[in-house]
């Protein structure tokens, strides 16, 4: 999920975007074109926050595979972050 953040409490945000499911026949992940409204719950293992530079537009970004196997967000214009946290989770070798 890539999303921005509407509102926080202090166990939880609810943000608006886009679900990202990953595709174990091509080992890619595909995002989902509707947008959705999620609560996330802060303080829980499975849960990851990364800050995203305010000019990235969310409707551009996609994951996909970079030279050295790691797998990174992008835009595909300016912006590019690993998400090696996610890496060893997935089968990205095809």
């Amino acid at each position: 999920f890539v999303g921005e953040v509407e509102t926080v409490t202090p166990i939880a945000v609810r943000a608006t975007g886009y679900t990202f499911l990953f595709d174990v026949d091509n080992g890619k992940f595909i995002r989902k074109q509707n947008i959705i409204t999620r609560i996330i719950p802060l303080g829980h293992s499975d849960v990851l926050i990364s800050l995203l530079p305010e000019s990235v537009e969310l409707k551009h970004l996609v994951y996909h595979i970079d030279t050295q196997r790691k797998l990174i967000i992008t835009d595909n214009h300016a912006f590019s972050q690993s998400m090696v946290e996610f890496s060893g989770r997935y089968n990205t070798s095809r």
